[in-house]
């Protein structure tokens, strides 16, 4: 459109003239006149069919993407420009967005799991060789028993309770720009329940949670002594009651576990270890299932209590108890088996993470 045409334009549409009647007086196609119309009303440029990413296109804008990630290490975050320049093609940024749509690939936040070093993914490795041509029904039967450890945060009022379902919440629809509303809001982690958490000692056998030992006072070698010779020792009778030695997988906290009075505890019991390689919370069953499992039942329970409902730090953790013990042992045979599929994801992965 040359000035003349285009003053014209301006000057029709100040009378009032609509987009048809002026497209007719300058023999100019409708969206020839809505274009310009739209560039002088909103400053913004012209406005065309999308910009089409292709695939040559899209083969460069992923391999600067994964380049940059790499050398960005997870310390600072990478954007669409950053990626178009290192890619050196000529798009826009909203182009790449929706090729990013086209292909599933979405802006995550970053998953909270160990940094391995060199020592664990070879270690990991090591391990998943030992144990690769273990069938998903041999899990469920060795080693004998699975063992963990972790502090249950004990929730006893309304408000504790209300803070236990808001941190199990992953998020909200909203519109952009939304205010903070208390229905919007998730408690901050570093808020306290009430009572303070209770750490338990559970161990897995044959496809059943049958040890839930609370530890009284500080974890340590003590602690841990006890609870080999104690309750461990005495689920792994009743399970196996003619078996000599059972072996129990655990991991390598350095406290109770592989404390010298947990050692010499181990070697009074008959109990040998399969120890789990470090940063390796991946490969036990508690770890990546059990736990969750039992937080979802309890907030369940807790959504029908009347409001007003106190319970005492005992009526929790009798609570808790019940509720881990009570777990099917389908579930649990089903969670345990995949280890199967676990090492497996090890073996391919080289020793590194891999994805849940």
């Amino acid at each position: 459109m040359n000035p003349f045409e285009h003053q014209l334009m301006l000057r029709w549409h100040k009378e009032g003239k609509s987009t048809a009647e002026i497209a007719e007086l300058l023999q100019r196609g409708h969206g020839t006149v809505s274009r310009h119309l739209r560039k002088v009303s909103t400053g913004k440029a012209r406005v065309g069919r999308p910009q089409v990413v292709t695939p040559a296109v899209w083969r460069k804008l992923n391999q600067a993407l994964q380049r940059l990630q790499k050398r960005a290490d997870a310390e600072k975050e990478v954007t669409l420009p950053m990626v178009i320049a290192e890619a050196g093609v000529e798009v826009s940024t909203r182009a790449v967005q929706r090729a990013l749509r086209q292909h599933d690939v979405k802006f995550y936040k970053l998953r909270e799991r160990p940094v391995l070093q060199p020592g664990d993914i070879r270690e990991r490795k090591t391990w998943a060789q030992k144990r690769a041509r273990r069938s998903a029904a041999q899990w469920t039967r060795m080693p004998h028993a699975i063992i963990d450890n972790k502090v249950f945060p004990v929730f006893g009022t309304r408000g504790g309770r209300s803070i236990a379902a808001r941190r199990s919440v992953r998020g909200a629809y909203r519109a952009p720009g939304a205010e903070p509303e208390p229905w919007l809001v998730k408690t901050k982690s570093t808020m306290k329940p009430g009572a303070p958490g209770v750490m338990v000692a559970a161990a897995v056998i044959k496809s059943r949670i049958r040890m839930w030992h609370y530890i009284r006072g500080p974890w340590n070698g003590a602690a841990a002594a006890d609870m080999y010779k104690g309750p461990l020792r005495a689920a792994l009778k009743r399970a196996y009651p003619t078996c000599r030695t059972h072996t129990v997988l655990e991991d390598n906290d350095p406290t109770g576990y592989k404390s010298s009075q947990g050692k010499a505890a181990k070697r009074e019991s008959n109990i040998v270890t399969d120890d789990l390689p470090k940063r390796s919370p991946d490969l036990n069953v508690l770890d990546y299932s059990l736990w969750h499992a039992i937080n979802v039942r309890m907030r369940a329970q807790e959504a029908s209590f009347p409001s007003g409902k106190r319970e005492t730090q005992a009526e929790f953790l009798a609570r808790l108890r019940k509720t881990a013990l009570g777990l099917p042992q389908r579930e649990v045979g089903k969670a345990v088996q995949d280890m199967r599929r676990r090492v497996a994801l090890v073996l391919a992965r080289n020793g590194k993470l891999f994805t849940e």
